[in-house]
């Protein structure tokens, strides 16, 4: 599993803080190229506050098309 922390938006007044988990290696690349990063110290006193977005990436689950 990979946890990806950054913000989405520009305007501090605005922008969220995102986690996303995923699963596979080149999700967590992508996010993290699309997400805006700062350093980590800062990012953690941000995320310890709270987190506005969080997204689940489980495309390795199979499944069952009989259960809906």
């Amino acid at each position: 599993m990979f946890v990806i922390d950054g913000y989405a938006g520009w305007d501090d007044d605005y922008k969220l803080n995102c986690r996303v988990i995923v699963a596979r290696p080149y999700h967590a690349m992508f996010m993290k190229q699309m997400m805006i990063r700062d350093d980590i110290e800062k990012i953690k006193k941000d995320f310890a506050k709270r987190i506005d977005f969080t997204i689940m990436n489980s495309g390795e689950f199979v499944a069952d098309p009989s259960t809906e």
